[in-house]
């Protein structure tokens, strides 16, 4: 190929991204992403063959009668200012009304993000040690966090707090390391 000589030749040649990215991952990071995996697996076999049940079908109702205004997003649930969570309903309610196939893989792909997360948190902290597997493990396979992530109305609260709390911890560890961007993220 006469783009990949020229490229070789001027001393521009580089390895695609994802190669290098893959080549600094750790043997611990590789066992971490198997957590990632496996937990991904296990939570989507627990949430696939689900449905909605509680608050699920009445947000869903709320949110297919009412357009996307802030008397929408502003009214409370129980109580509570929620218009993130109202506004999940409703782009639910638009995108996919019913189909609990898609509330399934929103809930596997976020919280398997936060438990990813999770792992990035834990390797800045002290490191890809094989000892921050057990914290990362704990998260991914405790049973008490698992009705919670099943029921649909609890995740959308769950996940993004999850998120939130994790975000917030790593840009706080780069703030103490003096990176200063990071005051932009908290």
């Amino acid at each position: 190929d006469m783009t990949s000589t020229r490229f070789e030749t001027a001393g521009l040649h580089h390895e695609p991204v994802a190669r290098r990215w893959l080549d600094r991952l750790t043997t611990v990071d590789r066992l971490a992403a198997v957590v990632v995996l496996v937990f991904a697996g296990l939570l989507t076999a627990a949430v696939a063959p689900g449905s909605f049940y509680g608050d699920d079908l009445p947000r869903m109702s709320e949110a297919a009668r009412e357009g996307l205004t802030w008397d929408y997003l502003g009214s409370e649930v129980f109580g509570h200012l929620a218009p993130g969570y109202r506004l999940v309903f409703w782009l639910q309610v638009q995108i996919a009304p019913l189909h609990h196939g898609a509330t399934a893989l929103v809930t596997v792909l976020g919280q398997s993000a936060v438990v990813g997360g999770f792992w990035l948190l834990l390797r800045r902290l002290v490191g890809p040690r094989p000892g921050a597997l057990v914290p990362l493990v704990v998260l991914a396979f405790t049973p008490i966090s698992v009705p919670g992530i099943l029921w649909w109305s609890s995740a959308v609260n769950l996940i993004p707090a999850q998120l939130a709390i994790i975000t917030a911890m790593y840009a706080h560890l780069e703030v103490l390391r003096g990176r200063v961007r990071a005051r932009f993220v908290v």
